[in-house]
């Protein structure tokens, strides 16, 4: 009797562990299919906010885009370019596509040199600082 009862438990316990493992698996694929679809979503709206900020008169250029979960809301990275007395000016920023905040700003003189230089690794920074964070009311 002991041995029909251990090799139960025995058969029992593989079966939970096996059943586990298989929600578990589950869970995970259905988390990166909703992440999938979150950043799928997140793309159309960045690509939206550009076209209606061109609308407006303002050359702008969507440069990436990427979701949030701290946030939980699209972030997305554009460049405008502005011709006034001259020259032309570009500027960087990040914005929080679902409220509209924008989280980072810089612009520069010139497209090439130290001024992009420094713009392009703070704007990095600040993209990927972006995506950590959470949004403040």
């Amino acid at each position: 009797m002991s041995r029909r009862l251990i090799q139960f438990a025995l058969v029992f316990a593989f079966g939970l562990i096996c059943g586990g493992g298989g929600v578990a698996s589950y869970h995970r694929s259905h988390d990166e299919q909703a992440m999938f679809d979150r950043k799928i979503k997140c793309r159309s709206l960045a690509e939206e906010f550009v076209r209606k900020r061109n609308d407006t008169g303002i050359s702008a250029t969507l440069q990436r885009n990427d979701y949030s979960p701290g946030r939980n809301s699209c972030i997305a990275e554009e460049t405008d370019e502005m011709v006034g007395a001259g020259q032309i000016i570009w500027s960087f920023a990040a914005v929080d596509v679902g409220t509209g905040q924008q989280l980072f700003f810089t612009s520069c003189h010139e497209i090439i040199g130290d001024c992009s230089n420094q713009a392009a690794a703070a704007r990095d920074k600040a993209f990927a600082e972006a995506l950590r964070t959470e949004a403040t009311n």
